[in-house]
């Protein structure tokens, strides 16, 4: 089997900046390929505050009047086909091992 190095060069526009995100959710389209759309959950922001002056002096409370809704922004969709599927799965699970193997180390000296 003959072998081929690539190097690859890595390329981002200006507009890229890392998401932090805390769910995902998805499907398949009829190509077989997966859809995903990777979320961030929050407490929405409150509609309004109110600002209490008192007359004596120049301090003041404010009191915000919360929604109690919370708001789910998606922050990225990525299409991938199968092959792709499995790569990205090999390389998390690869991630997740290296930081369980890095905290059980930090876990092994804080309890020394």
């Amino acid at each position: 089997m003959n072998r081929t190095k690539f190097v690859t060069k890595i390329v981002t526009n200006e507009k890229h900046e890392p998401k932090y995100v805390n769910g995902a959710f998805g499907s398949f389209n009829l190509q077989g390929e997966l859809l995903i759309n990777f979320f961030f959950d929050s407490p929405s922001l409150p509609e309004s505050s109110e600002i209490d002056f008192k007359d004596d002096d120049a301090s003041h409370q404010e009191v915000f009047v919360d929604t109690g809704e919370i708001e789910r922004r998606i922050q990225a969709s990525l299409l991938m086909n199968i092959s792709s599927l499995k790569s990205v799965y090999s390389w998390i699970g690869e991630k997740i091992e290296e930081l369980e193997k890095s905290n059980q180390k930090t876990n092994e000296i804080v309890k020394e």
